[in-house]
C-alpha cells in the first residue's frame, strides 16, 4: 500500500491520495515542517520503529511565478 501525497505551494495545501485513488486528507503546509525534514534527516533515522509504514509518492508543484520567464 502507498500515499501519494502532492503539495501545492501556490496555495500552501498539501493532499494525500490513497493507491486506489480515494482522497485520504486534505491538510494545510507548515514550511517549517518542510523545512526540517530535510534539514534533520539525521534525526528521523535515529526515530525509526519497528512497525511498517506506507511508501509515500511525492508530487511538489514549483511556484507559478517561479515558471514565469521575463
Amino acid at each position: 500500500m502507498y500515499k501519494i501525497r502532492e503539495s501545492d505551494f501556490d496555495t500552501g495545501y498539501e493532499s494525500f491520495t490513497s493507491e486506489s485513488g480515494d482522497l485520504i486528507g486534505n491538510l494545510e503546509m507548515q514550511i517549517e515542517q518542510v523545512i526540517d525534514r530535510f534539514t534533520e534527516a539525521a534525526a528521523e533515522t535515529q526515530n525509526t520503529s519497528l512497525q511498517e509504514k506506507d511508501s509515500v509518492i511525492e508530487v511538489l508543484r514549483p511556484h507559478l511565478h517561479s515558471q514565469m520567464s521575463l
